[in-house]
């Protein structure tokens, strides 16, 4: 990495971790109050929240390591602003290494920013930053192993699968359609260096950090219930707690999601990446198999379906 390429990733993660902090939203959604009040409260039985166990943790680290001199929603200002900012660095990371292009990098990277969705989700004291950055990883993990697969990137590509697993369960669709690219590659055998040890150290990796941090958070969330008075949870009661159906219109997550719940920024996120293809020398995405830009269109289309039903 030289260091023009350094110091504008630094400068994309201070510049957007200022803008996020000095232009905050003034709507918050009702589960972002929520989740101040429960960092206040220190409600550890909510801080492991199953479909995003680690998201709230960075917010709740802040304003621990503040001593009592912030409130919730400012160290969840200020957590989720330098992940916002990173995200976005990491973007910038990934479409240079797809483009080789700084201006087009630059462009990719200032289309997210700018981008009123991941502005507003950014800014919301929710659990999307964490989750924006996981999948930003992702895709520069999945980018590197792509362009000269080995072992080392095959790790690194299984823990930010984990990483993104734990930030927000949603990312288990994007994790599996890297999945499918594996195996496609292994199956096919028509790309030098991958193999079906890759795909085994993907799914290990994927699986077994996400499992065994929820057993952790099993049993903390499990020690708070106690601690009040409730009765524990059983492990997947806690894990699968909130896979339930639609209630008065209101969907946890799934192909039940309505416009309301419909989490528009994971398209911003998206929508920025239409900018990398039209580099004329732009070979890597030849290399997707078609089985995995099948799987995302059938995605895709199964939300905006029930979006416009």
């Amino acid at each position: 990495m030289t260091r023009k390429t350094i110091l504008i990733f630094v400068g994309l993660w201070l510049a957007t971790t200022i803008y996020i902090v000095l232009l905050p939203t003034r709507h918050y959604t009702p589960d972002a109050v929520n989740n101040l009040q429960f960092i206040e409260d220190q409600n550890e039985f909510e801080l492991w929240h199953s479909q995003h166990l680690l998201a709230q943790w960075p917010a709740y680290w802040t304003y621990q390591l503040a001593g009592g001199t912030l409130r919730a929603w400012q160290a969840m200002s200020i957590a989720h602003a330098l992940m916002a900012g990173a995200a976005v660095g990491v973007v910038y990371l990934t479409a240079l290494r797809l483009t080789l292009s700084q201006r087009i990098s630059i462009g990719t990277a200032l289309v997210l920013w700018f981008s009123y969705g991941f502005w507003h989700y950014q800014s919301d004291p929710d659990i999307y930053s964490a989750g924006y950055l996981a999948v930003a990883l992702l895709l520069l993990a999945f980018t590197y192993y792509l362009q000269g697969p080995n072992l080392r990137r095959a790790l690194w590509l299984g823990l930010a699968g984990s990483l993104a697993l734990l930030m927000h369960q949603l990312s288990i669709e994007l994790g599996g359609l890297m999945g499918l690219a594996l195996i496609w590659f292994a199956w096919q055998r028509s790309v030098s260096g991958y193999a079906w040890r890759h795909v085994t150290i993907y799914a290990v990796l994927c699986a077994l950090p996400t499992l065994v941090l929820y057993v952790i958070g099993w049993q903390g969330a499990n020690r708070y219930l106690v601690g009040i008075g409730g009765e524990p949870l059983t492990f997947l009661g806690f894990a699968l707690r909130y896979f339930g159906a639609a209630s008065s219109g209101a969907a946890t997550w799934g192909v039940s999601l309505g416009l309301n719940t419909l989490p528009t920024a994971a398209y911003t996120f998206l929508l920025s990446w239409t900018l990398p293809p039209l580099r004329e020398e732009l070979s890597l995405w030849s290399m997707l198999p078609p089985v995995m830009l099948l799987a995302g269109l059938a995605l895709f289309a199964v939300h905006a379906l029930f979006v416009l039903r």
